[in-house]
């Protein structure tokens, strides 16, 4: 049985966003980690989309997948270490 991993709610709270799932789970992410949502005004926050298994922020042309955030995907340190990487190459 595959497990969809549904959000049916998200706040912001404490430098946190959590998103409660549809089997009752709660994930809690430092916004730090996602820059487009750091850089975002509190309006550009609060509207969001749920989706089956992501949360979507129209005004930020941007959103998260459900599975990245339960996997503790850091987007911010994956783009630090593939830069660093394209750097060491381009030398």
């Amino acid at each position: 049985m595959d497990v969809v991993n549904t959000p049916i709610a998200a706040e912001f709270r404490d430098s946190m966003l959590w998103v409660t799932l549809e089997d009752g789970r709660v994930i809690g992410t430092p916004i730090a980690w996602y820059p487009f949502l750091d850089n975002a005004t509190p309006e550009q926050r609060n509207n969001f989309k749920l989706e089956w298994n992501a949360i979507w922020w129209t005004d930020l042309d941007d959103g998260l997948s459900t599975e990245g955030m339960l996997f503790g995907v850091n987007p911010r340190e994956n783009a630090e270490i593939i830069a660093q990487q394209l750097s060491k190459q381009a030398s």
